[in-house]
């Protein structure tokens, strides 16, 4: 999103040719909004992308066999919350 703000103030760095025949700088040259629209979307595309990348990180704990309340099981939860993952994943023990 940023190059494409960037864009409207220096066109001449773009490269490309867009679907309209244009180059993307000739778009961003006349002030085209579907340029930035196009980029909006792609952002929103690329961000749930990164965000559903982000939680598998974030889910990829192993299990623990250690049971619920038990002084292991709390160590292994506080080692989460510190790795930044998930506290609960699935195949802990219940």
């Amino acid at each position: 999103m940023a190059y494409i703000v960037r864009l409207f103030k220096a066109p001449e760095i773009a490269g490309g040719q867009s679907l309209e025949g244009e180059t993307y700088s000739e778009r961003a040259a006349r002030f085209d909004q579907t340029l930035i629209h196009d980029a909006f979307a792609l952002v929103r595309d690329e961000a749930t992308v990164g965000v559903e990348q982000i939680q598998a990180s974030m889910d990829s704990a192993p299990p623990t066999v250690a049971r619920p309340g038990s002084r292991e099981k709390v160590s292994q939860m506080e080692k989460r919350a510190f790795r930044g993952q998930s506290l609960f994943v699935d195949g802990d023990a219940k």
